[in-house]
């Protein structure tokens, strides 16, 4: 099987399979495409449904470093029975406002920070309810969420991008980076070799979303795990790489980096209106929510 170039310190993740530790992954052999989902780790996911098209999930994975010990909360999403949108929160006179999972809307189920950001607000390309907000910015390593007219949800890379744009039928849209799987489970060159602009080594809390190869979405953050959860803000956790492999490992097909680190949060409201939050440190200018159908 074709491998990367390791970093100095290897990178190995191992996920707990409810008995003991088992290393599923090693940054010396790691695959260049996942081709389907990895039966340990996605043996190790206990589903649980919460509502309509909705379930969620929790992997304990081990790493190095800062990454000893830490989580990942997954979401599977059924745009089949949800309704998928991007949400601003807005003052009376109509201005955004910063926002956070807190101010969930009362009837969504799914809330999470979208996108990339930088200190004026989203990066790159932005549409909400079919009405271009922003163009898109130029990033090779780039993706956008698309989710058209009929609410299907697709992750389109950097150089389809400007045909998907001009096609019509772009009903949401939202641009963010790196890329984490293009193609059918393919890893970007960039996130396999050093030395190609993108830090491989740094270690961050981190949140991703994925489409699955029967048309689901997957939502997967990571959370520290440190004195029984007391520490789950604190943003460690794992690299790009890695990161990335658990995507594959989950049987993503295409998958982008949201906007993590501070940022990163995300809320779930069951069918009985219990709502559970990952909170973040910084509010955020853009959301991505489902609502029930």
């Amino acid at each position: 099987m074709p491998s990367t170039v390791a970093p100095a310190r290897a990178q190995r993740l191992a996920v707990w399979d409810g008995s003991r530790w088992v290393t599923w992954w090693d940054a010396d052999a790691a695959p260049v495409q996942w081709g389907a989902a990895h039966p340990v780790v996605s043996a190790a996911v206990q589903w649980r449904q919460v509502g309509p098209g909705l379930e969620t999930g929790l992997l304990r994975l081990s790493g190095n470093g800062e990454a000893w010990r830490f989580n990942v909360v997954l979401v599977r999403a059924d745009p089949a029975r949800l309704k998928l949108s991007l949400h601003v929160k807005r003052r009376a006179d109509g201005r955004a406002m910063p926002w956070s999972v807190a101010e969930l809307p009362q009837d969504a189920v799914l809330g999470l920070n979208a996108g990339m950001f930088d200190v004026v607000g989203p990066w790159g390309w932005i549409v909400l309810d079919g009405d271009e907000r922003q163009p898109p910015g130029f990033g090779p390593l780039s993706s956008a969420l698309v989710i058209d007219s009929a609410g299907r949800p697709r992750i389109v890379g950097a150089d389809s991008i400007a045909a998907v744009r001009t096609s019509g039928g772009v009903r949401w849209a939202v641009q963010s980076y790196p890329t984490a799987l293009d193609g059918d489970g393919a890893v970007p060159p960039a996130l396999q070799l050093r030395r190609r602009g993108v830090n491989l080594t740094h270690r961050d809390a981190r949140l991703a979303v994925a489409t699955l190869r029967d048309g689901r979405l997957l939502v997967a953050l990571t959370r520290f795990d440190g004195l029984g959860g007391a520490l789950d803000v604190v943003p460690f956790g794992p690299t790009l790489p890695e990161m990335t492999a658990v995507l594959g490992a989950l049987g993503a097909q295409r998958a982008v980096f949201l906007d993590g680190g501070i940022s990163a949060q995300m809320a779930v409201r069951d069918s009985a209106g219990k709502l559970q939050q990952w909170e973040g440190v910084r509010r955020v200018p853009l959301a991505l929510v489902a609502r029930p159908r």
